[in-house]
């Protein structure tokens, strides 16, 4: 009985999987047409351990660097991004645990001087690794991707558009806008599920017509806080 009731301790002692919630985002932007190559966002805090996701959008030109104050690293997803359309790139990096910082922001610089650079960062708490991408393009008012197929119940589906036109706006499709640059040539959205996404696709809306748009499409599977054990059974 006894080494029953420690087992029992044990296994409450053990944390729970930390559930996806979204918490703040982050926009940077230039877009007077001049040729430059960085762009930094707005300051936003950031928690330990925390999951965040940037997309990156330019007229043409190559990305040599996203660093933070943190001191966080950014992954590219090449599977997937860039995406170009009308030669408008759309960009996806991500860091899975990022280092705290009261007063973030995050600093995107190409190899080159280009045009028209925005970067929107989303920040969830309770997400952890990569699980699958895509992208697409289309014409506005909807931007569509791909299918695709998650491989766990509980994720984050992270979206960015893009379009070429600066006089739009960007609304919800498969989930929730959660920013957008001023002149919303780019936003992202997120979209927190808790079932296993089969042969599915990530929208978003735009309140124009007939302009070339592009999507980036990534998903991250839910942080595992650790291995519960009871009675020696995994």
């Amino acid at each position: 009985m006894t080494r029953v009731l420690a087992l029992l301790l044990l296994l409450l002692a053990v944390p729970a999987d930390a559930a996806i919630t979204f918490v703040n985002a982050a926009v940077g932007e230039d877009l007077d047409g001049s040729s430059e190559d960085t762009v930094t966002t707005e300051t936003f805090a950031v928690a330990s351990g925390n999951h965040i996701v940037v997309g990156i959008r330019s007229f043409a030109g190559t990305i040599s660097t996203v660093t933070d104050l943190a001191g966080n690293t950014y992954t590219h997803l090449p599977a997937c991004s860039p995406i170009i359309a009308s030669g408008d790139t759309l960009w996806i990096y991500y860091t899975p645990a990022a280092i705290a910082h009261a007063s973030n922001t995050i600093t995107v610089t190409w190899t080159a001087g280009t045009t028209f650079r925005s970067v929107v960062a989303l920040q969830h708490a309770g997400a952890g690794a990569y699980d699958t991408c895509e992208n697409g393009t289309g014409t506005t008012p909807t931007c569509t991707s791909g299918s695709f197929t998650t491989t766990s119940a509980a994720e984050v589906i992270v979206s960015f558009a893009q379009q070429a036109s600066g006089t739009q706006t960007w609304s919800s499709g498969s989930g929730t806008i959660r920013d957008a640059d001023s002149v919303n040539t780019v936003a992202g959205q997120s979209q927190i599920v808790s079932a296993i996404q089969t042969g599915v696709t990530a929208s978003m809306t735009s309140t124009g017509t007939g302009d070339v748009c592009a999507i980036l499409v990534a998903t991250f599977r839910e942080r595992r806080a650790g291995k519960r054990l009871l009675l020696g059974v995994p």
